[in-house]
């Protein structure tokens, strides 16, 4: 269940589950990367680790990204 982090010309567009995309969801081989993009939760360095594992369980992605200041850190 990793994901891929998707971005367009340097901007976060979001995150890729292939698990999701090819078996949960079944997209046709077609489907435009934009319709299979997940916004993920904002986790910043101060967010608490319960809501981090908690975000990770409802999602079933267990590769978050971590934002500082708008950016991936």
């Amino acid at each position: 269940n990793e994901p891929a982090f998707v971005f367009d010309d340097g901007v976060f567009m979001g995150l890729v589950s292939l698990y999701h995309t090819l078996f949960k969801s079944r997209y046709p081989y077609k489907t435009l990367i934009a319709h299979c993009t997940i916004k993920p939760p904002h986790i910043v360095t101060n967010t608490s680790l319960y809501d981090i594992a908690q975000y990770m369980l409802d999602t079933e992605l267990y590769t978050l990204p971590v934002f500082d200041d708008g950016q991936i850190s």
